[in-house]
């Protein structure tokens, strides 16, 4: 069993009313987990800008042959 909460088990223990005061223990545990949550939120945000920037001149190309075909 792994011995760290996952993500759910570790958003339910902020949502909970003393999360004002969480043990050190929680924040350790947390902090390298946001960092790769982050890292992957970035690489998709990359990812779908790429896709975006190429995908551009096929829609413009498209709406063209479109004029065209009227």
């Amino acid at each position: 069993m792994n011995p760290f909460p996952s993500l759910i088990e570790l958003d339910r223990l902020i949502q909970q009313p003393h999360a004002q005061s969480l043990p050190q223990d929680a924040l350790r545990i947390l902090e390298p987990r946001l960092k790769r949550l982050a890292h992957c939120c970035q690489s998709i945000h990359d990812i779908c800008h790429a896709a975006s920037l190429k995908l551009g001149p096929i829609r413009n190309a498209l709406a063209e042959l479109l004029t065209l075909l009227d």
